[in-house]
Protein backbone atom coordinates (compact mmCIF):
# COMPACT_ATOMS: atom_id res chain seq x y z
CA UNK A 1 0.00 0.00 0.00
CA UNK A 2 0.70 3.62 -1.03
CA UNK A 3 1.12 6.90 1.46
CA UNK A 4 -1.98 7.38 3.55
CA UNK A 5 -1.97 11.19 3.62
CA UNK A 6 -0.50 13.90 1.16
CA UNK A 7 2.64 13.69 -0.59
CA UNK A 8 5.57 16.23 0.05
CA UNK A 9 8.15 15.45 -2.22
CA UNK A 10 8.95 13.34 -5.22
CA UNK A 11 12.27 12.36 -6.76
CA UNK A 12 12.87 10.11 -10.39
CA UNK A 13 16.04 8.27 -10.44
CA UNK A 14 18.42 10.13 -13.10
CA UNK A 15 19.27 6.82 -14.04
CA UNK A 16 16.63 4.45 -14.02
CA UNK A 17 13.06 5.83 -14.76
CA UNK A 18 11.15 2.77 -13.38
CA UNK A 19 12.81 4.00 -9.51
CA UNK A 20 11.01 6.98 -8.26
CA UNK A 21 10.90 8.54 -4.67
CA UNK A 22 8.46 9.64 -2.68
CA UNK A 23 7.87 10.83 1.26
CA UNK A 24 4.50 12.42 2.50
CA UNK A 25 2.80 13.22 5.53
CA UNK A 26 2.44 9.86 6.86
CA UNK A 27 5.93 9.78 7.87
CA UNK A 28 6.98 7.16 4.79
CA UNK A 29 9.26 7.46 2.08
CA UNK A 30 8.91 5.01 -0.46
CA UNK A 31 10.72 3.74 -3.57
CA UNK A 32 8.45 2.74 -6.01
CA UNK A 33 8.32 1.33 -9.71
CA UNK A 34 5.82 3.81 -11.37
CA UNK A 35 5.25 1.28 -14.04
CA UNK A 36 3.57 -1.27 -11.52
CA UNK A 37 2.94 0.44 -8.82
CA UNK A 38 5.10 -2.03 -6.54
CA UNK A 39 6.77 -0.46 -3.87
CA UNK A 40 10.30 -1.47 -3.91
CA UNK A 41 11.88 -0.38 -0.38
CA UNK A 42 11.06 1.73 2.35
CA UNK A 43 12.94 4.27 3.82
CA UNK A 44 13.29 4.32 8.16
CA UNK A 45 10.69 6.69 9.43
CA UNK A 46 11.97 9.88 10.85
CA UNK A 47 11.23 11.65 13.72
CA UNK A 48 9.20 14.46 11.66
CA UNK A 49 7.88 14.32 8.02
CA UNK A 50 10.73 14.63 4.99
CA UNK A 51 9.67 16.91 3.05
CA UNK A 52 12.07 16.49 0.20
CA UNK A 53 14.06 13.84 -1.14
CA UNK A 54 16.47 13.50 -3.90
CA UNK A 55 18.59 11.08 -5.99
CA UNK A 56 22.39 11.57 -6.07
CA UNK A 57 22.95 13.10 -9.74
CA UNK A 58 26.23 11.04 -9.82
CA UNK A 59 25.69 7.78 -8.07
CA UNK A 60 22.64 5.83 -8.86
CA UNK A 61 22.14 3.70 -5.57
CA UNK A 62 22.66 6.85 -3.13
CA UNK A 63 19.93 9.00 -2.22
CA UNK A 64 18.75 12.04 0.58
CA UNK A 65 16.20 13.09 2.41
CA UNK A 66 15.47 15.93 4.44
CA UNK A 67 13.24 16.71 7.16
CA UNK A 68 11.08 19.48 8.98
CA UNK A 69 13.27 19.28 12.28
CA UNK A 70 16.51 19.70 10.06
CA UNK A 71 17.66 16.92 9.80
CA UNK A 72 19.23 15.44 6.25
CA UNK A 73 20.12 11.96 5.97
CA UNK A 74 22.00 10.30 3.05
CA UNK A 75 20.82 6.24 2.33
CA UNK A 76 22.18 3.69 0.08
CA UNK A 77 19.81 1.50 -1.90
CA UNK A 78 22.16 -1.46 -1.78
CA UNK A 79 19.48 -4.15 -2.12
CA UNK A 80 15.77 -3.61 -2.52
CA UNK A 81 14.78 -7.18 -0.99
CA UNK A 82 13.67 -7.47 2.59
CA UNK A 83 15.45 -6.36 5.42
CA UNK A 84 15.47 -4.45 8.98
CA UNK A 85 15.51 -1.09 6.93
CA UNK A 86 13.12 -2.28 3.68
CA UNK A 87 16.69 -2.39 1.70
CA UNK A 88 18.16 0.95 2.41
CA UNK A 89 21.35 1.76 4.40
CA UNK A 90 21.76 4.15 6.41
CA UNK A 91 25.38 5.93 5.38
Amino acid sequence: QGHSRGILGMSWCHFDSSMLLTCGKDNRTLCWNPNSGQIMCELPASTNWNFDVQWSPKLPAILSTASFDGTVNVYSLTDTGSGSSGGALQV
